[in-house]
């Protein structure tokens, strides 16, 4: 049996219903700049799988300059915000108080996402045990 392209797997009906509930959930507006009028896409910040099967917590919703954008810019800027905070010796008791801090401001949860990612990332929790075995946390 002939495998579907990824452009005929976001035409079968799971994704479509997948596709509207992550719509409806984001109010049907860009979840990155807040556009309404203009057409939406429902962007997977990681693949797993099939597109249906993603956690809803990795979909977000994006008009489609940011998700122009974001497709462009996403591994630039990860690689750069990964570099930064090894530079900076952050330890996992600091990276979990940034993504709480960053919860209390709604307007932008794709940075959030992009944190969770981040953290679940088995290369990044292999450097943070090196870090924090090499450096006490300050606190």
């Amino acid at each position: 049996m002939k495998q579907k392209s990824y452009s005929e797997k976001l035409k079968d009906p799971r994704w479509q219903r997948k596709r509207l509930e992550i719509m409806q959930r984001d109010k049907f507006a860009c979840k990155n700049c807040g556009i309404d009028t203009k057409t939406l896409n429902v962007h997977h910040l990681e693949y797993r799988g099939e597109p249906w099967e993603c956690p809803n917590l990795l979909l977000i919703t994006l008009c489609e300059d940011c998700h122009n954008r974001e497709s462009e810019l996403r591994a630039e800027q990860e690689a750069e915000l990964l570099q930064l905070l090894r530079l900076n010796h952050l330890c996992v008791d600091d990276l979990h108080s940034m993504v709480e801090l960053i919860a209390h401001y709604p307007f932008n949860s794709d940075i959030i996402n992009l944190l969770w990612f981040i953290l679940a990332r088995d290369d990044v929790k292999a450097e943070l045990t090196l870090q924090m075995n090499a450096l006490p946390c300050p606190f």
